[in-house]
């Protein structure tokens, strides 16, 4: 037993007890257990089995720590090291939102200090401690006075809106927990406020935007809300909110677009912001009246509270411009709302203009030359302007870093004139996506073109060829990096009509920027059966760019085993061999002899009873 200390040696008189002192001082709390033999001059003992029952020492100290709930405050707990060596602490520690590191290592002779985190989800008052133990030292302990309280209530700046409409607070919605959150929502105006989403779920570990949306009912008064968001695990976050209406201005323009010579029609709404009900009347601002026209048969209405106002018109270019005019809904000579209407001639294509293909990682160039179809009145002041439109819009970054344009005449002479671009079509990743090519004249009008990217895929970067033996599996493994100077998230996968005798590892995970090591793959073929050679087809896939690798599988080659000599002579000496040839040559044929002695009996003159002849004949008597 270590640090167990007592005398070595001591003399007991005859007929008398002796009490011995043993001393022992653990470092350590919890239970040991030892034996202590005492032995005479003539060699005979007797020993006793000792346990020990310890306690942990008293803490040094107590440590209170506050924190709000979901976020962080932390102890700094000093340590030192005694000893001429380096020495580790294991820690243990206990406690609701406690954080720390398991192990705290000192070198000689030194202090450091340990930072211990407290960040709770759930508000109350607990209890921890907090033990550094090494048997060469010792342990230490500390008691932990742990507060969590709520998050205080936040107050939002005052929102001031104009009556229809619409402002907005966007507050941060954290998770620290490593599971999916759906929370609750308690909105006690909700007809000044809404949230936005109105189904709020927070990944793991990650943190969500929401908006409060104020929309006012008063003109003038300020409008206030008590906004709440909670789960049970994380707790709640709490908002005041306040809005005032202001007098309205301009609302936002209506735009519409039809080509030229068709007829097109669409729908205004108004909604009365007050909570009573209310007269308003309609009226169209404009210079043509053949362009735009409201489809109304009257222009006085009476709306309910909060209620709806549906206003249609119509627009009808001309022409290959831009045409303006406003729809004013008024209540008094003060609440007036006014909404300007754009509308666009523009000629759109119902076919595919245009198709770029080739495969990634291989640029493509070419020239358009582009005549914009149905125009005819040209102005001096006219410049042309392009934007690209992609339908998908998982496919927008793939366009946006794999597609260039660049316009090399923004005027033109003449309206049969074309425009001229030169494009360049570089994809690094197989895809294909429809897009808008969309051309813009200043003073009004719109050309859209479909055009259609297909990128196709790329030729095999590398061939990697893989031996095992039947049932036994055999990896190779390469680097790879990024093309970029910065991580990107992968997959790494085979394709479908690859052979399921191939695995690749990783299959997900960061790979390493150009110019650092490299992320390391490792490729296993593991056969089941003998016959053709395997074949698949591995793809490592970032958002940007995309590897292809041809992997074969093969068995090592078959040699046919040599046999050697057996424990049985199955081959005959020489002297066997020689004197069966010779008993070969010597041996009878019965044939021969049957027939010379056939012969050897006709030529005899000599009969015997009952023999006869050919040609003597027999009496019988």
């Amino acid at each position: 037993m270590q640090n167990a200390v007592g005398t070595k040696e001591f003399q007991v008189k005859p007929r008398q007890t002796y009490s011995y002192d043993l001393a022992i001082t653990p470092l350590l709390g919890g239970v040991y257990t030892a034996s202590i033999t005492f032995q005479d001059s003539e060699k005979r003992f007797m020993w006793w089995t000792v346990e020990v029952r310890t306690d942990s020492p008293r803490p040094e100290a107590t440590i209170d720590l506050k924190a709000f709930i979901r976020q962080a405050t932390s102890a700094e707990i000093s340590l030192s090291n005694p000893l001429n060596e380096p020495i580790t602490f294991e820690v243990f520690y206990n406690g609701e939102g406690l954080i720390g590191d398991s192990a705290f290592s000192l070198e000689p002779k030194s202090i450091g200090t340990y930072n211990l985190i407290f960040s709770p989800l759930a508000s109350g008052a607990y209890q921890g401690t907090i033990g550094f133990l090494n048997e060469r030292v010792g342990e230490f302990w500390y008691d932990l006075t742990l507060n969590a309280e709520e998050n205080p209530l936040v107050n939002l700046e005052l929102l001031e809106c104009e009556l229809g409409k619409v402002a907005s607070h966007t507050v941060t919605l954290e998770n620290p927990t490593g599971q999916e959150l759906y929370l609750e929502f308690r909105n006690s105006n909700p007809t000044n406020f809404e949230i936005v989403p109105d189904k709020i779920l927070l990944p793991a570990y990650e943190s969500l935007k929401v908006k409060i949306q104020y929309s006012p009912t008063n003109l003038d008064v300020v409008e206030s809300g008590n906004i709440v968001f909670e789960n049970p695990t994380v707790g709640k976050w709490e908002y005041n909110v306040e809005g005032k209406g202001m007098l309205p201005t301009v609302m936002e323009p209506q735009p519409i677009s039809t080509a030229v010579g068709n007829n097109t029609s669409s729908m205004l709404t108004f909604k009365n912001p007050f909570k009573e009900p209310s007269t308003v009347q309609v009226h169209l601002e404009t210079d043509d009246t053949k362009i735009f026209s409201l489809l109304l048969k009257r222009n006085k209405f009476s709306i309910g509270p909060l209620g709806i106002l549906q206003v249609p018109y119509s627009f009808s270019p001309q022409t290959m411009t831009e045409s303006k005019a406003t729809i004013v809904v008024s209540m008094s000579k003060q609440l007036v709302w006014k909404y300007p209407l754009r509308g666009i001639a523009e000629s759109a294509s119902a076919a595919v203009d245009y198709h770029f293909k080739t495969r990634a990682r291989k640029p493509h160039d070419e020239t358009l030359r582009i005549v914009l179809p149905g125009f005819h009145d040209l102005s001096h002041a006219d410049t042309f302007s392009y934007e690209l439109n992609v339908q998908n819009p998982q496919h927008k970054g793939l366009v946006e870093r794999s597609v260039f344009f660049e316009q090399k005449n923004a005027t033109l002479l003449s309206p049969d004139d074309p425009l001229v671009f030169q494009m360049r079509f570089e994809p690094l990743r197989p895809f294909k996506t429809s897009t808008e090519f969309v051309v813009y004249k200043s003073t009004g009008g719109r050309w859209k073109f479909n055009v259609i990217f297909e990128a196709l895929e790329p030729e095999v970067d590398d061939i990697i060829v893989i031996q095992s033996p039947l049932h036994k599996t055999s990896s190779v493994s390469f680097k790879l990096n990024n093309h970029l100077k910065s991580y990107a998230e992968y997959t790494a996968f085979f394709t479908a009509d690859s052979a399921p005798e191939f695995v690749v590892h990783p299959k997900s995970g960061l790979l390493e920027p150009y110019g650092k090591d490299g992320t390391n793959f490792i490729v296993s073929f593991t056969p089941t059966e003998y016959g053709k050679a395997k074949v698949g087809r591995m793809v490592i896939q970032t958002e940007e760019m995309q590897w292809t690798y041809e992997i074969r599988g093969s068995h090592p080659q078959y040699k046919i085993p040599e046999v050697g000599g057996g424990r049985i002579a199955n081959r005959l000496s020489k002297d066997v061999v020689r004197h069966i040839k010779a008993k070969q040559q010597t041996r009878k044929n019965f044939l021969k002899e049957n027939l010379r002695t056939s012969q050897y009996a006709a030529r005899s003159p000599k009969k015997t009873m009952g023999d006869s002849l050919p040609g003597d004949r027999k009496s019988v008597v």
